[in-house]
């Protein structure tokens, strides 16, 4: 649990200084489709 509670933190200091695109780019080294926001209605 110690591990996990590191990695969160380190996750939140790199959203903090780079945003949120690492996520994309995770999705797409996996060969994965990124998924996109849906709007309501």
């Amino acid at each position: 649990m110690e591990v996990v509670n590191e990695n969160r933190t380190i996750i939140y200091e790199v959203e903090e200084k780079e945003g949120k695109s690492w996520v994309r780019k995770v999705y797409e080294r996996n060969g994965l489709r990124y998924p996109e926001r849906r709007g309501n209605g």
